[in-house]
């Protein structure tokens, strides 16, 4: 039987027509199954906002910030401050080796120490026997990596500070580095502003602009026309004294650098018996949030 061409134009039309649906319905298929395994962009930008503000949580305290411990008056010649947490296993392991010898070494120094603790109902505290512990915890004064050994002045201002565990072998040269500086933890760093040296070199006082950067193209401009020393950080501990004058008035550059390699190098200095050192624009110090004001 043969169909006329109506019949078989009609069997053409719905041929295409069922091929043109299922097209259709295999897209819509995909579209939602790729939609239900894709995540939305809201999660996306949520997961940046989480890590960004996970990074400002643990923003701790470090070299030339100052902690204000309540209900604690840090004497003339400073103190060590000691964070820890129960719930640190390198804590634990510190407890009656790192911080016991480290109790040990500051009192005979007579230096101070005291604990700031991280408690935990179920474990043990790891502040050693008979050493002194504030009812302060360390996240209180803006400390939060454990354990955290701050060498701290007068002021509170941190002069020396070791972050983590400290292997066993290295304690020694460990306590020692913190105490280096002992003798002049009670003596402030000075800051001095770019109109004062300015003054002072139109009045004739010789001083030495330091630049301590690494970097031997100059990132800020110069006082006046006074020239610069560039000796990057990590060596001026060796060079210093051969090419610096102690006498003279020493001015390290803070702008190229910043507050911590300011201090680091203002505190290499004074080591080194640069006793009229100061930073130029030498930053604020940061204070910790029990800190009034």
């Amino acid at each position: 039987m043969q169909l006329s061409r109506s019949g078989q134009l009609v069997i053409v039309i719905v041929f295409v027509f069922s091929l043109v649906v299922f097209g259709v319905v295999l897209w819509l298929t995909t579209s939602r199954f790729q939609a239900s395994t894709k995540p939305p962009l809201t999660s996306v930008a949520s997961i940046r906002t989480s890590k960004v503000k996970s990074i400002k949580e643990v923003v701790t305290a470090d070299v030339g910030d100052m902690l204000c411990i309540p209900g604690f008056a840090i004497s003339t010649i400073g103190a060590v401050v000691v964070a820890t947490s129960d719930t640190c296993p390198f804590c634990r392991q510190s407890k009656d080796t790192l911080f016991a010898n480290l109790v040990s070494s500051a009192t005979d120094r007579s230096i101070p120490v005291v604990f700031l603790r991280e408690r935990s109902n179920d474990a043990s505290s790891t502040v050693p026997p008979n050493a002194k512990e504030l009812p302060v915890t360390p996240s209180d004064v803006g400390i939060f990596y454990f354990p955290t050994i701050a060498v701290v002045n007068s002021s509170g201002v941190i002069r020396k500070i070791v972050h983590g565990f400290v292997q066993p072998e290295r304690h020694g040269s460990a306590i020692a580095g913190l105490f280096r500086l002992d003798n002049t933890l009670s003596e402030p760093l000075n800051g001095i502003s770019g109109s004062d040296l300015s003054a002072r070199l139109s009045r004739g006082e010789k001083a030495t602009l330091l630049d301590v950067s690494g970097k031997s193209v100059p990132t800020a401009p110069y006082i006046g026309r006074q020239e610069t020393v560039h000796i990057p950080v990590g060596e001026l501990h060796l060079r210093a004294k051969y090419e610096l004058q102690p006498q003279e008035l020493t001015v390290v550059d803070c702008r190229p650098v910043g507050g911590f390699l300011c201090q680091q190098a203002l505190l290499v200095l004074r080591s080194n018996g640069f006793k009229k050192s100061a930073g130029l624009d030498l930053p604020r110090l940061r204070k910790s949030p029990s800190c009034p004001g």
